[in-house]
């Protein structure tokens, strides 16, 4: 099937991709992605440079660099892509949406940077932050700020880039660590401080949010399924506090102001029947049709 890739600069993403992925384990990934895209000469270097961006915390910082620019070498970066963010509550669905689109090739997919949270300097901080939330919540909540920033302003090789949650959801969690006490009046400031300065100076434009909408009940099951060792002291009371302010926010949008426009999809459904509920949102999503509503709340059944 390499016949099929006639291009020179095709030839040289495909080379560099190995070159790429052998550095971090993957080289069957990429292969396999290579093979399935036949769309044209920047479809091997989007993928690679997709996959750079998503798992760059596992990459040293030189290579990671100079395989980026490499990769911008051989296609067009968009800096001001379509931007969607998929919020939700901890195991409302948010993984499993966001694969659907890797499916297509105009959508850069960025996960949460839960491998940064998990590892900096050796030390496991999302666990902390469950384990001792009243000592750990300021620095965790810092640091979520920085990484989801970071992908904010992450340029993209496709028109279209889909986030899981976005730095606007880091003011949910803020809101239910005031609530709850877990962080000093003094810390919170900052951090809303520093949040503020964020949303008039970085380029973090986003065009529409989709809010998978799920019962606490069926998210605490989900977690307890599976069973991420960082969870496993989360209460089913503290689910129903993101979630009411999820609802608050997104829902009811009482809470925060809005950036985008409001897509309420039901998170509650099994994984078979999540399938055609995508396939009901996905030419909203991709074909900006959303730019047309009026209406800040669209709701899929």
């Amino acid at each position: 099937m390499l016949n099929n890739y006639k291009s020179k600069g095709t030839m040289r993403g495909y080379n560099w991709g190995i070159l790429i992925l052998k550095s971090m384990g993957r080289q069957s990934v990429v292969t396999s992605v290579v093979l399935r895209s036949l769309a044209g000469i920047y479809v091997c270097a989007a993928h690679v440079t997709s996959m750079l961006v998503t798992y760059r915390g596992v990459i040293s910082g030189r290579i990671c660099r100079s395989c980026i620019e490499k990769m911008a070498s051989l296609q067009k970066l968009y800096k001001n892509p379509f931007t969607i963010c998929i919020e939700g509550n901890i195991g409302s669905g948010k993984t499993t949406f966001l694969q659907q689109f890797h499916k297509f090739n105009n959508a850069t997919i960025l996960p949460e940077p839960m491998h940064l949270w998990r590892n900096i300097e050796g030390v496991n901080l999302l666990d902390l932050l469950y384990k001792e939330p009243k000592r750990y919540s300021f620095l965790f909540q810092s640091y979520a700020q920085v990484t989801r920033l970071e992908l904010h302003t992450t340029s993209t090789p496709t028109p279209y880039k889909i986030m899981e949650r976005s730095i606007f959801s880091t003011k949910c969690f803020l809101e239910n660590m005031k609530r709850t006490n877990k962080i000093f009046n003094v810390e919170a400031t900052i951090l809303e401080k520093w949040y503020d300065w964020s949303i008039e100076n970085a380029n973090i434009k986003t065009d529409l949010i989709v809010y998978l909408r799920t019962t606490p009940e069926i998210v605490y099951q989900r977690m307890q399924a599976r069973a991420r060792k960082e969870e496993e002291s989360v209460p089913l009371e503290y689910l129903r506090q993101i979630h009411e302010i999820h609802e608050d926010w997104l829902y009811r949008q009482t809470l925060f102001s809005l950036p985008a426009p409001v897509m309420v999809i039901d998170g509650n459904k099994s994984l078979e029947e999540m399938v055609p509920q995508f396939e009901k949102c996905k030419d909203w999503i991709l074909k900006k049709e959303i730019d047309s509503v009026p209406d800040t709340r669209i709701v899929i059944q």
